[in-house]
């Protein structure tokens, strides 16, 4: 009853609970038991156990064990929020891979086209140059997104209301950071000053509705822009299979490091990554808003070196 699943789907939520998951689970275990890396007596941790579990009914039904891969993730992060088990150690707190993800670790390829370094000040002259005639709104979203390092759903959904203009402050909402649980405490994003200077200009185009990066009105209900829209602008500057805007992420976490010295665990903290560190979470995500500030800013400034020119939204 907690979680977001419809009216029309908890029964069947219902159903999987009572005739798969506590069947395998057991009713009886203590819900400590549960922890991500409590060892049973066959020797195999809760995570292990969770895991060979999913897999083995992936194996004959693939929805069902989607379905039920949520359901535990959101059973466990229930139990984290009345402190039944600690918060770091939800089992479900990485998502499980399927076989083909599993078959492209193994062969080493990676998920996500990023780039390096050096390929940057290019890669803005192109960008700068907008010959593809790519729209304001979309290339607005892009640079936020090399910018904060953040999901690309977390940055299309911006909404105006999430902007501190006097704190300099963007409260992302729980409940577009993947993995995280709605109703959370929101995500604290310092707004540098090529940041502000992004919005200042985006104000211009939707500063009197609702979202940042507005989409096409449906039925007169205003939506985002489509998450599909900033990759979809890098394939047509040429992009494809070089550059990726889901793979904008795992760029900002690595360079951030190269370039500006960053260390990775304010990286990690900042770009939403639930950091695991078993020694009484010491890297709490909410913590160490100086570093992770100072990450912000000299990361913007070096994408300011390499050509990034927000006036030309």
């Amino acid at each position: 009853d907690y979680s977001a699943v419809s009216e029309k789907n908890k029964p069947e939520y219902r159903r999987l609970i009572q005739n798969q998951l506590i069947p395998e689970f057991g009713a009886k275990t203590p819900v400590a038991n549960l922890s991500w890396d409590h060892k049973h007596p066959d020797g195999r941790t809760t995570r292990q156990w969770v895991v060979n579990y999913l897999d083995k009914t992936r194996e004959r039904a693939p929805s069902s064990a989607s379905k039920q891969e949520t359901l535990l993730r959101r059973i466990f992060a229930n139990a984290a929020r009345n402190n039944w088990i600690k918060g770091g150690q939800n089992p479900l707190g990485e998502r499980v891979a399927t076989p083909g993800q599993k078959k492209k670790e193994r062969e080493g390829v990676e998920s996500y086209a990023d780039m390096k370094w050096k390929d940057f000040p290019e890669f803005f002259q192109v960008f700068n140059a907008n010959d593809c005639g790519g729209e304001s709104v979309t290339r607005g979203a892009l640079l936020l997104l090399l910018m904060t390092g953040l999901r690309v759903d977390a940055v299309a959904g911006m909404e105006w209301s999430e902007v501190d203009q006097e704190k300099g402050v963007w409260w992302v909402s729980s409940s577009r950071m993947k993995t995280w649980t709605p109703g959370e405490e929101a995500h604290h994003v310092h707004l540098t000053n090529p940041m502000q200077d992004l919005l200042e200009r985006m104000a211009k185009i939707s500063g009197d509705e609702k979202f940042v990066f507005p989409g096409r009105k449906q039925a007169g209900v205003p939506k985002h822009l489509n998450n599909t829209s900033p990759n979809r602008h890098l394939q047509r500057l040429g992009y494809q299979g070089r550059f990726q805007a889901h793979g904008i992420r795992s760029t900002v976490r690595t360079l951030t490091q190269e370039v500006c010295g960053t260390e990775d665990f304010a990286a990690a903290l900042q770009g939403g990554w639930k950091v695991r560190d078993k020694v009484a979470g010491v890297y709490d995500r909410y913590a160490h808003l100086d570093a992770r500030q100072k990450h912000l800013v000299s990361w913007s400034d070096a994408l300011l070196d390499a050509g990034m020119d927000v006036s030309l939204i």
